[in-house]
């Protein structure tokens, strides 16, 4: 039923869903930017085992191993790519002997780019016992309600984000979920098994990843660069540029994009030795293309002097937002 739902919301929000026709646009004059735009291979991710708590529940229920997994698919979804766990103990080992701080000390290492370390911080169950009751329908008629327990599962913890090129904490990201699970039943004890258990707070897990996914996702954002710049004909154009990286990469159709200029600090002396700035140049959507003739992803930018302001090997970055349809599965 939704993707009649989903058909619907893309036709009266989007104006209808079909594949632009990249070839009737104008190919548009466009500078080259003096950076040369990096040659930014994926993001490599590392997500190391999760510290359960001590909490036997989760243990019962496997969620460290669920955790996992869900941020697996939240890193292919962005595009990015999960290193071997084996390279957590090689990491060890690299720290203890390391004796100097920072990007000297791994230079010519295989360490990862950003490193997720998971504790769980509350892992509970609860159950609500409701008697049978009654009530009268519209009709009169005599409807009965059965005894039941309701139960709810809470399980909350920190996502801890390390960016390894400066061997430091970068961010903390807390999540929780709640999974309930309706039974019939007399008993007013509300008696779960493992079972039971294991199902209500899965599913708890599953709807943390779910809110709290995009959030994640920006820790790793895919990035490309400008290849192209096109214009619809006409007196009001519409703007659109092909960027380097495609839906593969994390490019998806319907996210949002921001161009950046890489610049150099002219007020740093030591700004030509130094990683360039980055300067926000205009922002726009990732839009459905004809992927088979022009590889990669198409931007639209609204802002038309916004658009005429990019340049060649500008850097553009994709942005995750809140999806409120994730309840429902329809968020990656």
């Amino acid at each position: 039923m939704h993707k009649y739902l989903a058909l619907g919301l893309c036709i009266s929000l989007l104006g209808g869903c079909a594949t632009l026709d990249i070839s009737q646009m104008e190919i548009m004059p466009i500078e080259k930017a003096e950076i040369a735009p990096p040659e930014k291979p994926r993001t490599e991710v590392l997500v190391v085992p999760v510290d359960d708590g001590g909490f036997e529940k989760a243990k019962h229920a496997q969620l460290p191993n669920q955790i996992s997994g869900e941020l697996k698919h939240l890193i292919a979804t962005a595009g990015a790519e999960r290193v071997d766990r084996s390279l957590y103990e090689k990491m060890v080992d690299e720290f203890t002997r390391c004796d100097i701080k920072g990007r000297l000390c791994f230079r010519n290492s295989t360490i990862p780019d950003v490193v997720l370390r998971v504790e769980l911080t509350d892992v509970d169950i609860s159950a609500n016992f409701s008697e049978r009751s009654s009530y009268k329908d519209k009709e009169g008629k005599t409807q009965t309600v059965p005894a039941s327990c309701k139960h709810e599962g809470e399980v909350k913890g920190l996502i801890h984000v390390y960016a390894m090129n400066y061997m430091e904490l970068e961010d903390t990201i807390e999540f929780s979920g709640l999974g309930r699970y309706k039974q019939k039943t007399g008993n007013s004890n509300c008696p779960a098994n493992r079972t039971v258990q294991t199902k209500i707070l899965q599913a708890a897990v599953k709807k943390a990843m779910k809110s709290h996914g995009w959030q994640v996702k920006n820790l790793f954002p895919p990035q490309g660069y400008v290849k192209e710049y096109r214009a619809t004909k006409g007196k009001n154009k519409e703007n659109y540029m092909r960027i380097s990286i495609g839906e593969s990469r994390g490019a998806k159709d319907g996210l949002k994009a921001i161009v950046y200029r890489q610049e150099h600090d002219n007020g740093d002396y030591n700004s030509q030795e130094k990683a360039p700035i980055r300067v926000k140049i205009a922002e726009g959507e990732v839009v459905k293309a004809d992927k088979s003739r022009y590889p990669g992803a198409w931007i639209q930018i609204e802002d038309r002097f916004a658009a005429e302001q990019v340049k060649l090997g500008d850097l553009v970055e994709v942005v995750y937002t809140s999806c409120p349809w994730y309840r429902v599965g329809w968020c990656d």
